[in-house]
């Protein structure tokens, strides 16, 4: 299997465990594994796989959190 595959698998399971337990925040990283996935689709190195994949998870992670806590009123603009 190709990288690009692997990183497909991964967050294939991502997103099934996410669907298990109900949270969202595994969604987020699944998004980072695609972002690693289309890196190696791109002939990337595993290193930047795994920053693309870091960085996006990361950030989408970061951006859901703040915002679910500005939509509670716990964080104003």
């Amino acid at each position: 299997m190709d990288n690009w595959q692997w990183w497909g698998v991964l967050a294939g399971i991502l997103v099934a465990i996410e669907l298990a337990t109900g949270t969202v925040y595994l969604l987020m990283l699944a998004l980072g594994a695609t972002a690693g996935a289309a890196a190696a689709a791109t002939g990337s190195s595993i290193t930047w796989q795994i920053v693309c994949s870091a960085v996006v998870g990361a950030g989408a992670t970061l951006a859901w959190h703040t915002l679910e806590h500005m939509l509670k009123g716990d964080i104003k603009e």
